[in-house]
């Protein structure tokens, strides 16, 4: 939990409130929700739409989700690209068969906490996963946020612990054919900061949506995040605003050395 405070006051009873940022990471269980919404008043929509894992199918006879945008001003979803490395190949399996198999195990594993299967606490939870040829993939996890003035604000990210990893992750790796664990085979989102380069390794910005809340506000000036809640939160927003930044330059990237090859050919 990282608290933001406010400037010191001279006068304390003018002193108000510091705001609270509350982040859970994974997947987390009945009683943990229990506990969590009851004390902190949580708008239920928040767990509803972390919890949805329902096919375009089951969704045909109920089209009230999503609402009006105007109606849901303190509920935001973020998507996370995460890009992975296959080091291995095997010309045995196509790609088109990896992209079978992962999508069947990540269907599968839907549909099991759609049934209410034992999910271990913390598993991380992937939303989609796309192979997008024989060197590299990725994989979308959702950050939710709810907002709510002068209180709480609740952060809920997709990436889990290890403890959860061979629900959803280790099954992953079996069908992506992995020489390595799930979790090694994801490459790092690195954040640019200005004149980081000419400052300690340390305070380097390599991130994962796992590690989010590990150090979370300590790159925040707090004078300013916390006179407003959307400054408070510049960490999410740029963690996944870099995220899409190195899914679009490894796209771009790929397309390149496509029309190079194209261009070799002719």
């Amino acid at each position: 939990m990282a608290s933001p405070s406010r400037p010191a006051i001279a006068d304390p009873s003018q002193a108000e409130s510091p705001g609270q940022i509350l982040l859970l990471t994974g997947y987390l269980s009945l009683e943990w929700l229990g506990s969590i919404g009851s004390r902190y008043r949580v708008d239920s929509e928040f767990f509803n739409r972390f919890l949805v894992f329902r096919s375009i199918n089951d969704r045909l006879s109920c089209f009230s989700v999503p609402p009006l945008p105007s109606s849901e001003w303190n509920l935001i979803k973020l998507s996370l690209l995460t890009i992975g490395l296959r080091t291995s190949y095997n010309p045995q399996f196509s790609t088109r068969t990896i992209r079978e198999d992962t999508s069947n195990v990540l269907a599968e594993k839907h549909h099991q906490i759609q049934a209410g299967a034992k999910v271990p606490v913390g598993t991380t939870v992937i939303r989609n996963i796309s192979v997008l040829d024989e060197m590299n993939f990725a994989i979308e996890q959702h950050i939710f946020i709810c907002y709510q003035p002068t209180e709480i604000h609740r952060g809920w990210a997709d990436g889990g612990s290890l403890a959860g990893s061979d629900f959803m992750e280790n099954p992953l790796s079996k069908a992506l054919r992995l020489s390595s664990s799930f979790g090694e085979s994801l490459l790092p989102i690195v954040v640019y900061k200005p004149m980081m380069g000419l400052n300690a390794h340390l305070l380097a910005k390599h991130c994962a949506v796992r590690s989010l809340h590990s150090g979370y506000s300590r790159f925040l000036r707090q004078s300013l995040a916390s006179g407003h809640s959307f400054i408070a939160l510049t960490e999410v927003f740029t963690l996944v605003a870099s995220s899409k930044k190195h899914f679009l330059n490894m796209m771009d990237l790929k397309l390149e050395r496509a029309e190079l090859n194209t261009r070799g050919k002719l």
